[in-house]
């Protein structure tokens, strides 16, 4: 039985049971077989754009006796999946930008699906943004430690979006709701890596507007941290 991180356990937990599944740049298939073995989808399509991962993966799915229930297919992104072909579409491990291009990529595709799942390693504002132009409202967002990093998982359905600030957009405006306890940790990360590009700008002495824009979100960052996670002083 395939076994998930907690990266991909995160994702699997958010799929809706008994929805077909497209899990875009799947790799080894290891989240379509889990889903199938599991129970949870009555099948999945599992797709990469690259020859290496689809190779594994259609060997994964052979070994297990599966061929029936996981389609795995070589495409570029939704290119190979019909519309209404899968209810929960999948994006996983890649950049914010590129979940857009490929969801702009088959409009058709995503008109179908009844909710898409993504996991982001950057540019999660970019992703977040596309959902609420393209009247998807973000329904559930998780925060989850793999081998010392964080990642953000993140549940979107048709529905109105959430009015969230940029940096909501960024963090997460559910996450930040809930006061997720990973939360401090993935904001200190954040605050570091700002901190760390203004001192480089602040050495060159160039592109200020850019600087100023750094300093705003390093200050809404910390304003962030002191307002969730600070110790409250007693009225008492």
């Amino acid at each position: 039985m395939a076994k998930l991180g907690e990266r991909l356990a995160a994702v699997a937990r958010y799929v809706t049971p008994d929805a077909v599944v497209a899990d875009i740049g799947t790799d080894h298939a290891l989240l379509p077989l889990y889903l199938v073995e599991e129970g949870i989808s009555p099948r999945a399509i599992a797709v990469d754009v690259a020859d290496g991962p689809y190779t594994a993966a259609l060997q994964a799915v052979r070994e297990r006796g599966l061929t029936q229930l996981v389609d795995v297919r070589l495409g570029d992104g939704l290119s190979v999946v019909r519309p209404g072909e899968a209810d929960v579409l999948v994006l996983a491990g890649m950049g914010g930008n590129t979940m857009r291009e490929i969801l702009d990529a088959s409009p058709e595709v995503v008109e179908k699906a009844s909710r898409i799942i993504v996991q982001p390693m950057e540019q999660q504002a970019a992703i977040r943004q596309w959902f609420a132009s393209h009247g998807w409202a973000i329904v559930d967002e998780e925060l989850v430690e793999e081998s010392n990093r964080l990642y953000q998982v993140i549940a979107a359905e048709r529905g109105e979006p959430w009015d969230a600030t940029p940096l909501e957009m960024e963090v997460g405006p559910l996450l930040v709701k809930s006061k997720h306890p990973l939360l401090p940790r993935y904001l200190a990360g954040l605050l570091q890596k700002y901190e760390k590009i203004l001192q480089g700008m602040e050495k060159s002495r160039r592109d200020l507007p850019a600087q100023r824009e750094i300093e705003e979100k390093v200050a809404r960052l910390r304003s962030l941290l002191a307002d969730l996670f600070s110790p409250k002083p007693d009225p008492n």
